[in-house]
């Protein structure tokens, strides 16, 4: 291998791998830069800075990289044209052939950027093909930007039915930019003249957020770029073709001796790292126990590893995986007692003994045979599960509670391997799926007592009650019913709308509210139900809790964004629609509101609706919400009803001193947040899990 490496010869190890001298060595995990890193790593290039040296390891007639991942996959990133039939990659973190960001150089000198930056990079991703936000780059677009930019998207033939998560990097450009170009064109490219040709190959509805005087397709662009902008875009395809050249970029490496890795990666004293590349990378994006429980497992293991991403598939990522797997063969040589999380050290101890390391290799399996990949998927199944109630619940939703509650899902999967036998009925099946949903949104917390029902057949008939005393006093909510909630608020209307003491206004218990816990809870001191019954409320309000508005809206969700599962190559905030508010926020931010009411349940689920960028159609935020839902089909899609309707098409301003207006408002967003709790409550058959509303 040459003594020092250009930046060709980094991207070649992914673009030409059959040649390359240089594998990523299978303890390495995935890509985890975000848009920001990489763009900050090309200013630098381009600036001639230095970025660091690689370490490997030789591995016979071929080099491991121990560090560099991440710069090497950015830096490949640029050599990528999306543009070109004939490039080929094997992205070594690329598991599901989705689409790679791509990378573009604004030339135009006086276009935005941020302050530490002298280039402005800019990099368009599968959830975010518009890009970031110049300045703050790594800040995501406005609504108004986004829905800007996906009109003009929209204009291609290409992009017509797809859902903008689906758009192809050929047909999308950076929006928050001037004059942007694919830096795989300039590197690709011999001359300008050459540049020039080959960017016709951008879509034809090219416009830019920061140039849209300039230029409104791709015409106008190109005739820009001969130009206005010829000088500039000289500049940087000369510079560009000084960094990748022979003569530019140089980065160093140096290699680590075999016998180092070796003990590393074998070492089980709790006192050493488990493996030489946590060392290494100690200074750059942190690595967390499952990373390297992964890493680990993949060294012992690697003819696994894509069986291993397969049962994951768009639903988990590896390390969870081998996490899962790992915490159900513990419990199943241990009695069925609680597995809890597994540090490195603890896994390094379990897997050199025989019982625990048979148990794993049985549940993983082999790619005919995976115990363990087909109890993911049975789990998976059974929650989409809608016999009962018409639509499935929406892949995304199940993603959240594997992702964000795995010690519940952990529970469904061990219950599930103990109750194999069992044929499951159709009504057993909704009492799972609506006892595993009510868990995990309502934040049951006690799984050690939860633990004891892993193997009884019946531990989803039983009542809920049972559970949620197990965690009432710091976890799961204690619910009510949807009918005594419209009678509470129905006869504390009053006390809602006044709101005595701000936000920290607490809702008081009514006699029927206080009967319905002394009955149903009755391990509840009596003097704690107050506090229950106002964190139940504060629960229900909160908009962090968009998983109910989801679960109502999930016919028009799974409809309209059926094939979407989540981000988690770049990032994992995006979702290709607007959490909207229905009364805009910017009515009552930093505004005058005479009535605190309307400041308070504004910011709440009654307020808030999942709508699609199309569909979201006001060019600003401060439309009313008469005008906002004066489409019958935007009603249904946005889950408003009749009986919430009525008060929303009163709200036609600012409600800022007129206590009629501030009636409405509350009376629409309540209205609403209970159709939305009581959605959940009829199509999972709640009642079915309150023996006493049965006898009544």
């Amino acid at each position: 291998m040459k003594s020092k490496l250009s930046l060709r010869d980094i991207a070649s190890w992914q673009l030409d791998p059959e040649n390359s001298e240089v594998d990523l060595p299978i303890v390495q995990r995935g890509f985890v830069w975000k848009p920001k890193q990489i763009e900050d790593l090309w200013d630098s290039i381009l600036r001639g800075y230095p970025i660091g040296s690689f370490l490997m390891q030789q591995s016979g007639d071929k080099f491991d990289l121990l560090d560099g991942q991440q710069r090497a996959t950015s830096i490949m990133l640029g050599f990528v044209n999306p543009y070109s039939s004939n490039t080929s990659s094997n992205v070594w973190s690329d598991r599901t052939n989705r689409l790679h960001p791509n990378i573009w150089i604004d030339i135009d000198d006086k276009s935005a950027m941020p302050l530490s930056n002298k280039y402005s990079v800019r990099v368009t991703t599968m959830p975010h093909p518009w890009g970031y936000q110049a300045v703050k780059n790594n800040t995501v677009l406005s609504v108004p930007d986004r829905r800007n930019a996906l009109s003009l998207f929209r204009k291609n033939e290409d992009n017509k039915n797809k859902i903008y998560t689906k758009f192809s990097s050929h047909t999308v450009f950076p929006y928050d930019s001037s004059m942007p170009v694919p830096l795989s064109i300039l590197i690709a490219s011999k001359n300008v003249e050459e540049v020039m040709e080959n960017l016709k190959v951008l879509p034809s509805h090219i416009q830019t957020k920061q140039n849209s005087d300039q230029f409104m397709n791709l015409e106008a662009y190109i005739n820009l770029l001969n130009t206005t902008f010829k000088a500039n875009l000289e500049n940087i395809f000369n510079l560009v073709q000084l960094r990748i050249s022979d003569k530019g970029t140089k980065v160093n490496y140096d290699i680590v001796q075999n016998e180092i890795i070796n003990e590393s990666i074998n070492n089980s004293d709790s006192q050493q790292d488990p493996t030489l590349f946590v060392r290494v990378n100690s200074s750059g994006t942190t690595l967390g126990g499952d990373d390297l429980i992964y890493s680990i497992y993949k060294s012992l293991y690697p003819s696994s590893k894509r069986l291993i991403e397969s049962i994951g598939s768009s639903f988990a990522p590896e390390k969870l995986i081998i996490s899962l797997a790992s915490r159900l063969s513990y419990t199943s040589v241990n009695d069925f007692k609680f597995p809890d999380r597994m540090t490195v050290q603890r896994f390094q101890q379990l897997i050199a003994t025989d019982d625990f390391k048979n148990k794993l290799e049985k549940y993983i399996g082999n790619d005919k045979n995976s115990i363990f990949k087909n109890l993911f998927f049975e789990a998976i199944e059974l929650l989409k599960y809608s016999n009962s109630f018409g639509e499935p619940i929406p892949n995304f939703l199940i993603k959240q509670l594997i992702l964000k509650n795995s010690d519940l899902f952990l529970f469904l999967l061990t219950w599930l391997n103990n109750n194999s036998e069992i044929s499951l009925s159709s009504d057993y099946k909704l009492k799972i799926v609506g006892k595993i949903l009510s868990l995990d949104w309502f934040g049951f917390d006690n799984y050690r007592e939860l633990w004891q029902n892993v193997d009884n057949p019946n531990f989803f008939d039983e009542p809920l009650t049972n559970l949620i005393s197990l965690s009432i006093t710091k976890g799961m909510k204690a619910i009510v019913p949807p009918k005594l909630l419209k009678d509470y608020f129905s006869e504390t209307f009053d006390q809602a709308l006044e709101l005595e003491g701000g936000w920290k206004h607490k809702f008081l218990p009514t006699k029927s509210i206080m009967d319905y816990y002394k009955k149903t809870y009755p391990e509840v001191d009596e003097s704690k139900i107050e506090d229950e019954f106002h964190n139940f409320i504060m629960w229900i309000r909160e908009t962090q809790n968009k998983s109910l508005i989801s679960f109502s809206q999930r016919g028009y969700l799974n409809r309209n964004f059926s094939e979407y599962n989540s981000m988690e190559s770049l990032e994992d905030s995006s979702v290709p629609w607007d959490w909207d508010h229905i009364y805009p926020a910017s009515w009552v931010s930093n505004k005058r509101v005479k009535y605190f009411s309307i400041r308070y349940w504004t910011w709440s689920i009654g307020n808030y609706r999942a709508l699609s960028l199309e569909q979201n159609r006001a060019e600003s935020n401060n439309l009313s919400p008469a005008e906002r839902l004066s489409d019958k089909d935007i009603r249904t899609a946005s889950f408003v009803f009749d009986n919430d309707y009525k008060y929303w098409s009163q709200i036609v301003q600012r409600t800022d001193d007129q206590e009629i207006s501030a009636r409405n408002h509350l009376n629409a967003v309540l209205t609403r947040m209970i159709n939305i709790y009581e959605k959940y409550w009829i199509d999972l058959n709640m009642d079915s899990f309150f023996n006493f509303i049965n006898e009544n």
